[in-house]
């Protein structure tokens, strides 16, 4: 039977949400300071474990029927590769023919690392296919996740890393205070 609540299920499927927004604040950081560490690696393993993991949570709190979020993530190939990266990240080998190998690398590119994933015949960036995937599913989850005002506020997201502007509680306090204005 287990524990009636664990401190993950906090915040329901939205905290789930929240803590794939978290990740992926995390990867170009890291990615900026050092692309070529295994910390790096990590943080983008998380990131798309976590992002694929965001569907279950949206069946299972019913807010999207399962046909309706296997229909929006097959519609997309930025989405099947991001599973595909989850589930080669998560399992030693995959033995289902659906799931096409993957191959995740770092490459130097002139005068800098990228991280890559080769899928099929096809190499995508890694940092593109997370902007992709988040502008994606933010669109998807409009109807359900935002306000009016929330939605506004994410229309105009800017993916730009938080370390470019000082500290969150220096932002924040800048986005205050042109609120006021």
């Amino acid at each position: 039977m287990g524990l009636p609540w664990s401190i993950h299920k906090n915040g329901g499927w939205q905290g789930q949400w929240h803590r794939v927004e978290r990740w992926r604040q995390l990867v170009p950081e890291a990615a900026y300071i050092d692309p070529s560490s295994d910390e790096t690696l990590d943080y983008v393993y998380a990131f798309f474990q976590n992002f694929h993991s965001l569907r279950y949570w949206l069946c299972t709190a019913k807010v999207v029927p399962q046909q309706g979020i296997e229909a929006f993530c097959s519609s997309h190939v930025e989405l099947k590769v991001i599973r595909h990266v989850c589930n080669a990240t998560k399992h030693l080998s995959i033995q289902r023919a659906a799931d096409p190998d993957v191959s995740i690398l770092r490459e130097y590119w002139w005068d800098s690392w990228r991280l890559q994933a080769l899928h099929g015949a096809e190499r995508y960036d890694l940092l593109e296919l997370i902007d992709k995937s988040m502008h994606l599913m933010r669109d998807f989850l409009q109807p359900v996740l935002l306000s009016p005002a929330e939605y506004k506020k994410a229309a105009n997201w800017n993916p730009t890393p938080r370390w470019l502007f000082g500290s969150e509680s220096e932002l924040g306090a800048k986005e205050r205070k042109q609120e006021k204005l």
